[in-house]
């Protein structure tokens, strides 16, 4: 404590591998330890997902439009099998 309130009044510095060092036990204590998540990644890999199920459904559907029945009829049951999930 007696260090925090040092570098506190800037009598004491901080190095960049302190300062890791602190972010690294930042995430382990709010991720880990309270189960927080950070929102703005959730949401960045909420639309990362609907991304990729919609080029997913646009592969399938170019398949379909190309008579290529055994690569729309996988992606369809692939997709159904995620969806019971």
């Amino acid at each position: 404590m007696k260090y925090i309130n040092s570098v506190n009044e800037g009598i004491e510095k901080l190095t960049s591998a302190d300062i890791e060092s602190l972010k690294s036990l930042f995430r382990i204590f709010v991720t880990d330890i309270l189960g927080l998540k950070d929102e703005a990644s959730e949401k960045s890999d909420e639309k990362l997902t609907g991304d990729l199920v919609n080029m997913i459904l646009n592969i399938r559907q170019d398949a379909k439009n190309r008579k290529d029945w055994s690569v729309s009829d996988m992606i369809r049951e692939e997709l159904n099998k995620m969806e019971s999930l």
